[in-house]
């Protein structure tokens, strides 16, 4: 079993309208419905502003749960900031890729 996540297309806010028509901006998860605003650019940011909002967010909250592993060993090695300062390879979202493969299937 082979398992793709590609990270940029996991978060998306999308404009739509609810079934009376009224202007709707969704945060999609997946495939998943998570979060509604009313109207068109809330907050006066627009979709792909929001995206950049969330995908931070989210990150932060990942690094804290993977961070938080009750001994805090992981803490030793793993930290939430590049030890360089600098920014990465995959800073803006177009590089990362992450498959997961069982040993001996990798494709």
């Amino acid at each position: 079993m082979i398992l793709t996540l590609k990270l940029p297309g996991a978060v998306r806010v999308i404009e739509t309208s609810d079934y009376k028509g009224n202007p709707l901006t969704v945060l999609l998860i997946g495939d998943t419905e998570v979060l509604y605003a009313e109207g068109r650019q809330p907050g006066e940011l627009d979709a792909s502003g929001w995206e950049d909002v969330f995908r931070s967010r989210l990150a932060s909250i990942l690094a804290g749960l993977l961070l938080d592993d009750g001994a805090g060993t992981l803490g030793e090695f793993w930290h939430r900031e590049s030890p360089t300062g600098r920014e990465t390879w995959g800073s803006e979202s177009s590089a990362y890729e992450v498959r997961l493969a069982q040993p001996g299937q990798e494709g």
